[in-house]
């Protein structure tokens, strides 16, 4: 799992959450053309899951204001999750 986490920390851009006022209902998921990424987060869930957690996929095609995007995320406030 750490393997993971070192490939986002060292390859997929930071939101600015810590520099924005951002409020608590802020979400982010990974835009379909970021199909390394989704990959990973795949990889990610599988683990998770082995490890009695639940995990959830939100889609939507309403995803509110976007407050942050790049070339792999989008950020938005979306009060319905």
């Amino acid at each position: 799992m750490n393997e993971i986490f070192t490939f986002f920390n060292a390859n997929l851009p930071c939101p600015p959450f810590s520099k924005k006022n951002w409020s608590i209902d802020a979400i982010s998921w990974f835009k379909d053309t970021a199909t390394t990424y989704i990959d990973k987060m795949r990889d990610l869930t599988m683990i998770l899951e082995e490890n009695n957690l639940i995990v959830s996929v939100l889609l939507t095609d309403k995803p509110g204001m976007i407050l942050y995007e790049d070339d792999f995320q989008i950020v938005s406030q979306n009060r319905t999750y």
